[in-house]
């Protein structure tokens, strides 16, 4: 049996290890804050590997993952066709702490390219919005908007 002093200090030492574990964790103004678009007009769903490690997966086309915290860091960055193996294109990125950005996978099959935007712009006053337009069409010279 277990005196109550030593179940009192064993429950006092399992609290300070979550303590100190939840400590380990880097704040968000240390990370790097990514999210990935599918933009592709036929090349399905979308995975995106660092490396051979999934970033994010299963993305549909005209959908975009959420945020993935990441280390500020320099990546190797790897676009698949969701269950493939084979990369359909890499592209190495620098990513900085405190930024975020958001990875635009378009083009069609066989000839999908990859667009990575920083999302520095300021929040709009009150009552006003913004709009960031890319123009990802690859044969069209110019477009009015």
């Amino acid at each position: 049996m277990i005196e109550p002093t030593a179940k009192l200090l064993r429950a006092t030492l399992c609290w300070l290890m979550l303590i100190a574990l939840a400590g380990c964790a880097k704040p968000a103004t240390e990370m790097a804050h990514l999210r990935f678009v599918n933009a592709t007009s036929a090349s399905g769903a979308l995975d995106l590997y660092e490396t051979d490690n999934e970033v994010t997966g299963t993305l549909a086309i005209g959908t975009a993952s959420g945020y993935v915290d990441l280390d500020a860091d320099t990546y190797a960055f790897r676009v698949r066709t969701t269950g493939s193996a084979g990369n359909l294109l890499e592209s190495s990125q620098t990513l900085v702490k405190s930024t975020y950005y958001t990875m635009i996978a378009y083009g069609s099959e066989g000839n999908v390219k990859l667009s990575t935007l920083t999302e520095t712009t300021a929040q709009p006053s009150s009552g006003y919005a913004k709009l960031r337009v890319l123009n990802t069409t690859g044969d069209a010279a110019g477009l009015d908007v």
